[in-house]
């Protein structure tokens, strides 16, 4: 195992690096559709909830990256069946074949329940958009790897491995937009487009398991998952039992905690294994029937905290925590400050998710939160770190997010902490 030591320094992330691309393309969307009075396409609560899901996906990706990198290093280096050399015919054959591996992934996941609950965050928002593209499920890379590991045994070097993956991510990414159309024929036919993901993405019945190429839409064309996107038939997003809810942990768990009610209620043991392993639409009676739904007529979950205000100072507290994360992914190291920061995070965006749904004690909630994270923080950057300008910096943030909360989330609310 010491050998695959050697790789670590050669990874290079584009993710961290397509980061800025990313938000830079959300703005772009959001204003472009603004200038086309498209303004449904992007609300408050659903993008904070969208990048508030990405980020405990990457915090995942981040401590598990490197054992599941040097598993499959090891994998490569004991147990490969041939040694492919280096060269660019090479890379592209390692990409299409991670690409088409993601493509069988991706079709178990909407097949098998209990991977489902691994995948479903990422089609739980009723909106399709950029932000959309960036909320994913927090445990999908524990379920997905084993497949990929495949490519170990077929002898392409582990660095390809992860920057094909890397790659085919980001181009994923494109197509999450409602604002692009149909394109040239050409296109249309060999790559995953926007108009092919929207279908993806719908849970009209015709729309339902269509479409899951990640690059190509080759692969559906050849297996018979394909499906156009009709003039008459505008996609419906979201899952068929809605979320209907702003908290992000909820959003990870929800199908589990379901699924997991149904096993246990279900007669029989042979059902209960089908509970686990069938369709997440199966039923004992054979009945899966998916109810209709328009898109003029449906109604998005739209419910919890309203007002200027307090939209305000909702994306001030993510913005805060999406620059937290992306300090701690570029250069926290220590064990303690990892623990610390990612404690901070969960602990921050559940908080804003909750506020988001407002319940009656929401904000008794965030009030405590501050002074609480203000307070550990503070004592351990004055203490530990023995930093002036930490504890300052983390104390100020404290005074100055307790102040935002009372003049602008506070304004909106019909009676004071007091009360």
């Amino acid at each position: 195992m010491n050998e695959t030591s050697g790789f670590i320094p050669l990874i290079p992330q584009y993710i961290k690096y397509a980061i800025p691309l990313f938000s830079v393309t959300i703005v772009i969307e959001f204003l472009f559709a603004r200038r086309q009075n498209k303004q449904d396409h992007y609300r408050v609560n659903d993008t904070i909830n969208n990048l508030t899901m990405g980020i405990f996906s990457q915090i995942t990706d981040i401590l598990a990256g490197l054992s599941l990198f040097l598993t499959y290093a090891w994998i490569y280096q004991n147990y490969k069946i041939v040694t492919l050399e280096n060269t660019w015919y090479i890379w592209i054959i390692c990409y299409i074949a991670h690409d088409f591996l993601y493509y069988l992934f991706h079709l178990i996941s909407h097949k098998v329940n209990i991977i489902w609950g691994s995948h479903e965050p990422h089609h739980s928002s009723e909106e399709f958009n950029y932000s959309v593209a960036l909320r994913q499920g927090a445990f999908q890379t524990f379920f997905s790897s084993p497949i990929f590991f495949s490519l170990a045994f077929l002898g392409f070097d582990p660095v390809m491995w992860l920057i094909c993956g890397q790659l085919n991510l980001i181009f994923q990414f494109l197509p999450h937009t409602r604002l692009i159309g149909k394109m040239w024929w050409p296109i249309e036919f060999v790559f995953s487009t926007p108009s092919h993901h929207r279908v993806h993405h719908a849970k009209n019945p015709k729309y339902i398991d269509k479409n899951f190429g990640g690059t190509f839409i080759i692969w559906d064309r050849m297996f018979g998952t394909f499906k156009e996107e009709e003039d008459d038939e505008v996609p419906v997003y979201g899952i068929i039992t809605p979320l209907k809810s702003w908290n992000p942990i909820w959003g990870q768990i929800k199908n589990w905690v379901f699924l997991f009610k149904r096993f246990w209620s279900m007669p029989g043991f042979l059902n209960k294994v089908k509970v686990l392993f069938f369709n997440p639409s199966w039923t004992p009676s054979g009945q899966e029937a998916t109810p209709e739904v328009h898109f003029k007529s449906y109604e998005k979950h739209d419910q919890g905290a309203k007002g200027l205000h307090k939209n305000i100072y909702l994306t001030i507290s993510f913005l805060f925590c999406s620059n937290t994360f992306l300090y701690f992914d570029l250069f926290v190291t220590s064990n303690l400050d990892k623990g610390l920061t990612i404690s901070f995070l969960i602990i921050s965006l559940l908080s804003v998710g909750i506020l988001l749904n407002n319940p009656y004690w929401a904000r008794k909630l965030e009030l405590i939160r501050i002074i609480t994270c203000a307070l550990i923080g503070f004592i351990y950057s004055f203490f530990i770190l023995k930093s002036t300008f930490a504890s300052v910096f983390i104390l100020s943030s404290g005074i100055i997010f307790l102040f935002l909360f009372y003049y602008l989330y506070e304004k909106d609310s019909p009676s004071r902490l007091s009360s």
